[in-house]
């Protein structure tokens, strides 16, 4: 559980985020953030167990939202009646603009036809249409029903006689007659009847073309300038493609005339290029790009990874499981009902440990006192402190307080916090090197919160400087009771809790994982966040 504090920030800064858009005009981002602003006061804000919290501070926090949220929701009305309104306008220009247009349309049509566009005439009277009458389908039946249309008849009226008369020769002298016999075509050519190929082969064998003839289009070589790319200076022995190009174009750009078969002689020069107004030559290396990022692994696979390494352990007998014979919530005696008491019984759970006597630790049986028993009192005396309800869950931070101030811990046993991502094996060793750095047989216990529950972890000296590690979950299990799993080292304890882990993952939590990396700042909203509070022997 996150301290409602932190939710009241998050809503002042949506708050501030819809008045700045009010204010700016914007009624899109308005609507947005003033509803995200209602939703978060009137639905999410009253299920946290702290909202009714008798707490001063608290209480005035309360007032206060519910009074903005009631002048978020005065602006939401006035906002909507606004969009409306301007989804009506935006309406009926898009209605004028499409008339508009078709009319804009319609002229044009009358304008390329020389039609008078200010003739009352309809577009059918003009364009002179057949119109199928409403409801005969397009059928081929259905056309020719309606007859040729008006040109088609007009033109079969006409008589036009079978032989035409044959095309007019050239004038002789003319200019015409000039430039066609300049490519040794004669006017007194006949087609053979040798079929079309005799035709194109004795047109082709009456056509020479001379070599130096100026009326010729110039050389396709020539057109360009060639230019000796490393040293910067242009030449005329080489054409190569200028340095605008990638390199790779060179060695594909240069032909030179005489492989080509066409003369170098051009009555067009070619054109000039100052080649100093390209200073910067391009790179002919690839631009480096930055290396991809890695992939986070789909935490499905993670699941099936842990799961499959914490059931290897538990058949090799590095890691043992077994059940208690009670859970929180199972005494429903007013007074000594456990329900929702994690956040008490886990740290009680370890001042116990660390009073019992000798190495082995705090038993199964004095665990089940604390579940049943030591837990409820004191979670009535919090819950009434705070003023929570009866089965209110309550802050660790809150406990914490509440157990130093009963002197069942000492700020001297105290040795750390530490959080992060539970799946992060940087942000969970922090934990681990608190839990292993104190190997001088002085026994350890930690509280660790994840996902709205609070687990133990006891450290054991066995002997030898050999240590185990118990993780107690006053939640009932797959056989209904509490649990108890010891790891025998502290590397299978790391196994143990990201199996822990990936076993509360739901559905939304393993979709939102899936599609967002972790970010300290969201942490408190993020299922992967946990947090221990951890303890030593005096």
């Amino acid at each position: 559980i996150c301290q409602i504090e932190r939710y009241y920030i998050i809503a002042g800064k949506v708050l501030a985020a819809h008045q700045q858009s009010y204010d700016a005009g914007d009624l899109d981002y308005s609507y947005v953030y003033g509803k995200r602003f209602a939703t978060f006061v009137f639905h999410l804000l009253p299920e946290h167990d702290y909202y009714k919290s008798s707490r001063p501070e608290l209480a005035q926090l309360r007032r206060k939202s519910q009074e903005d949220g009631a002048e978020v929701v005065k602006n939401l009305e006035k906002i909507v009646a606004e969009m409306d309104r301007e989804e009506l306008e935006k309406e009926k220009l898009q209605k004028q603009q499409e008339r508009q247009q078709l009319a804009k349309r319609a002229q044009e049509k009358l304008r390329l036809l020389g039609a008078n566009t200010t003739s009352s005439k309809s577009t059918v009277d003009i364009f002179n249409l057949p119109v199928a009458p409403t409801g005969i389908p397009g059928t081929k039946s259905n056309i020719k029903q309606l007859g040729p249309a008006p040109a088609a008849i007009e033109y079969a009226s006409l008589d036009i006689p079978n032989d035409l008369p044959k095309p007019i020769p050239f004038a002789p002298g003319s200019e015409a007659e000039i430039q066609h016999s300049k490519y040794g075509v004669s006017n007194d050519t006949k087609p053979t009847a040798q079929g079309p190929s005799s035709d194109i082969e004795t047109l082709a064998s009456k056509i020479s073309i001379k070599d130096n003839d100026s009326s010729l289009p110039p050389d396709f070589e020539s057109l360009f300038p060639t230019q000796n790319v490393a040293n910067g200076d242009v030449s005329s022995n080489s054409a190569v493609v200028p340095s605008l190009y990638p390199a790779s174009l060179d060695n594909h750009s240069s032909f030179s005339a005489s492989s080509s078969g066409m003369s170098s002689d051009s009555s067009i020069p070619p054109p000039q290029i100052n080649w100093a107004d390209f200073p910067h030559k391009p790179s002919l290396e690839k631009p480096s790009r930055p290396p991809p990022k890695e992939k986070p692994i789909p935490i499905h696979e993670q699941i099936y990874f842990f799961t499959q390494q914490f059931m290897n352990l538990r058949r090799q007998n590095k890691v043992e499981n077994h059940d208690l014979r009670t859970y929180q919530g199972r005494i429903k005696t007013r007074g000594r009902d456990s329900t929702n008491g994690c956040t008490v019984i886990s740290p009680l759970v370890v001042i116990d440990h660390l009073n019992s006597p000798g190495s082995a630790g705090i038993s199964d049986g004095a665990i089940e006192t604390v579940i049943d028993q030591k837990a409820p009192p004191i979670l009535k005396e919090v819950r009434t402190k705070l003023g929570l309800r009866d089965d209110a869950l309550i802050i660790p931070s809150d406990v914490h307080d509440c157990l130093v101030d009963k002197k069942l811990l000492s700020q001297d046993q105290f040795v750390g916090v530490c959080g992060g991502n539970i799946l992060d094996s940087n942000h969970l060793g922090e934990l681990l090197k608190m839990l292993g750095e104190f190997n001088d047989g002085k026994k350890m216990g930690a509280a660790l919160f994840f996902h709205e529950h609070v687990v133990s972890i006891i450290k054991l000296v066995v002997s030898n400087g050999v240590c185990w590690y118990d993780i107690v979950d006053s939640m009932p299990g797959n056989n209904g009771y509490a649990t108890r799993i010891r790891c025998k080292a502290i590397g299978y304890l790391e196994i143990a809790l990201k199996w822990y882990a990936c076993r509360r993952f739901t559905d939304s939590d393993r979709a939102y994982i899936n599609g967002n990396l972790w970010d300290d700042v969201l942490c408190d909203f993020d299922p992967r966040v946990f947090q221990a509070f951890v303890w030593m022997q005096h």
